[in-house]
């Protein structure tokens, strides 16, 4: 499935879940009233003292009461839940109990599983997301988050432990998938709507467990009553919730599994790590009470309460991995603990998977198909940059005192005099300890290729996100700064801060962040700012900017979209044109990137500024762009 039309199918699954959530509410609602009713009728049946059967009439009034209870209750339960979420996936890992990967502080598993989110980031033109450890002995992953920009992976022990680099390298695969198809989004939504369903039958629970330290009489007996009449709705709205996962999530698992495989080239990767979680003495079962609650997330069942049947919110684990190997035989593969090849070894043998490759120009149709689609191409370019990047830098970017300078090299002049400026602004306003990072960095590895700039900064990205407000109040001061020091303003420093600002501010904004994800503008309301990017696109390729921009134009089918003279643009202009430009609905933005990529394509060469350009456009427009494109 293309990018689009994976975003457009996650919208229209976000809307079944709606309605199966509002139906499942109503039924909540008429079930209460039936109790209530069964409840009036049973003690319309007591009998006073010398006087007969007592009855109790229909009262409308009383009804349309617990009516609204219920809903009031499941709807605040659920906004409650949504607003605690909205963290993102880092409250998701948070919650299963996921210890945060640190670089080089850990086993030579981790190390291999960070260079394999690593490599699928860059191959998926995406931030790197953080990654979480879980202590879990079964064999499951997961993928967290609204956007790329806020997604987290998660990946027990037992999958560290037991599988090969290409089987976990299918798994991460197959998590990557969900983040870039909208999966991810729509299970944190579902997530937080059946909480409020699930919040009925809790409070039967702690009912029920408060009534054992009453004493015994009316009160406990009333406590009592209540307590089994919201357990029995419930247990009513546990099965609505079951059924509401099983009917969203099943179909996506068989989708991630087959796009896993598009992007590795490799379905024994991923066959192969479904069959150790078949022979697996824990399969891919967690031992943690969230374990049910985020089991549509997960790359296996996390519970045995989803193991099979109706309630299922995977597939069987047959049936897929007959899909991905048809003439399989039947037999798993016995789950031992896999012993951990050297470092030395393992560079060795990532080293020798790299094939020499080419940038190459994709025809039209091709690129637009591979958006949001990264193939193995995609992953060996993404393993060549992986290795071009120095050592010391890597292991910087993955720290936040080395991600923080790697920003500031980054920005930093060539000018003598500048930079000197430049630097007396850092020693001033900057963290000492980041500047002893930054004076490293300019010993070990003072120059950085131009195309290696955008995927060292999206590995530092990751870092970046463990920083504290403050921490990240002072960095983007200090940005502005630098910034402002500069003698000639600069598309590669721009670009650096540009990435920074929208993948950042709404973490830090020091409310609750935003995620915006299906922006409501049309092309007509951004004509202006189609301009200014498809000129600048334009003047960056050359010689035939004019054609290369009518060409862009005509793509729109947007009247009013004229060039604007190339010493009228500015960095200022483009700034704002970009915000502006991140809130189009999703199919604006496909036609925006398809009229961007013929731009560059109209002298049959893309210089790095023309790719550089076009990935952070498409980084603000949430829509990921591969590797080999930049």
């Amino acid at each position: 499935m293309d990018f689009f039309g994976a975003q457009q199918h996650a919208r229209s699954l976000s809307k079944r879940l709606v309605i199966l959530f509002i139906l499942a509410v109503l039924c909540l609602v008429l079930i209460t009233q039936a109790l209530l009713w069964v409840t009036l009728q049973a003690l319309s049946q007591g009998r006073d003292a010398g006087q007969g059967a007592v009855t109790l009439a229909y009262d409308p009034v009383l009804f349309a009461g617990s009516a609204v209870a219920i809903i009031t209750v499941i709807a605040l339960a659920s906004l409650y839940k949504i607003v605690s979420l909205r963290g993102g996936g880092r409250r998701v890992a948070e919650a299963l109990g996921g210890r945060l990967l640190i670089a080089d502080n850990g086993s030579f598993n981790e190390q291999r599983l960070l260079n394999i989110v690593e490599e699928m980031a860059i191959a998926s033109g995406m931030p790197v997301p953080p990654v979480y450890v879980l202590d879990e002995a079964g064999i499951n992953a997961f993928a967290a988050g609204y956007t790329p920009a806020d997604a987290v992976i998660g990946v027990t022990r037992g999958a560290l432990d037991t599988l090969s680099r290409d089987e976990l390298q299918g798994v991460i695969a197959h998590e990557f998938s969900h983040i870039l198809h909208g999966d991810m989004r729509l299970n944190i939504r579902l997530m937080g709507l059946l909480h409020g369903i699930l919040v009925i039958g809790m409070l039967g629970y702690y009912l029920l467990r408060s009534a054992r330290f009453q004493r015994r009489g009316n009160n406990t007996a009333a406590i009592v009553v209540i307590g089994l009449g919201l357990g029995i709705i419930g247990a009513v709205g546990v099965f609505f919730g079951k059924l509401i996962k099983a009917a969203v999530s099943r179909q996506r698992e068989f989708l991630a599994d087959a796009s896993a495989v598009q992007y590795t080239r490799n379905p024994d990767g991923i066959a192969s790590a479904l069959k150790h979680i078949a022979a697996h003495q824990n399969g891919s079962l967690l031992d943690n009470p969230a374990a049910e609650e985020i089991s549509h997330s997960l790359f296996g069942a996390g519970s045995r309460l989803n193991l099979q049947g109706l309630f299922a919110t995977h597939p069987p684990l047959e049936r897929r991995i007959r899909r991905l190997d048809p003439d399989w035989n039947g037999e798993y593969i016995p789950s031992e603990p896999r012993p951990a090849s050297s470092a030395s070894s393992s560079k060795q043998a990532d080293a020798n998977r790299q094939s020499t490759l080419a940038q190459v120009i994709l025809t039209l149709p091709v690129a637009m198909q591979r958006i949001g689609n990264p193939d193995k191409n995609d992953l060996q370019r993404a393993g060549q940059l992986h290795q071009q990047i120095p050592v010391a830098m890597l292991a910087a970017a993955r720290t936040p005192f080395g991600a923080r300078a790697i920003v500031y090299l980054l920005l930093l002049e060539e000018a003598a005099e500048c930079r000197a400026e430049q630097w007396r602004v850092l020693e001033r306003q900057a963290d000492p300890a980041v500047l002893v990072e930054l004076e490293k960095l300019l010993q070990e590895s003072p120059l950085l290729s131009t195309e290696l700039r955008l995927p060292v900064l999206n590995v530092a990205l990751s870092a970046l996100r463990q920083l504290s407000e403050n921490q990240y109040h002072i960095l983007r001061d200090n940005i502005e700064a630098l910034s402002r020091l500069d003698s000639k303003p600069r598309l590669s420093r721009w670009l650096v801060r540009k990435l920074l600002v929208s993948h950042l501010d709404g973490q830090f904004s020091g409310g609750v962040p935003e995620y915006p994800v299906d922006g409501s503008l049309a092309l007509t309301a951004v004509r202006a700012e189609l301009a200014v990017v498809l000129s600048l696109l334009a003047y960056l390729g050359g010689r035939q900017a004019t054609e290369a921009f009518n060409a862009a134009a005509r793509e729109l089918a947007v009247t009013g979209v004229d060039a604007v003279a190339a010493d009228s643009l500015s960095l200022e202009q483009l700034d704002k044109a970009t915000d502006r430009l991140a809130q189009l609905n999703v199919e604006a933005k496909q036609t925006l990137l398809r009229a961007a990529l013929l731009c560059v394509h109209q002298d049959g060469q893309i210089n790095q500024a023309e790719r550089d350009l076009l990935a952070t456009l498409a980084e603000i427009l949430q829509v990921p762009l591969p590797a080999s494109w930049h």
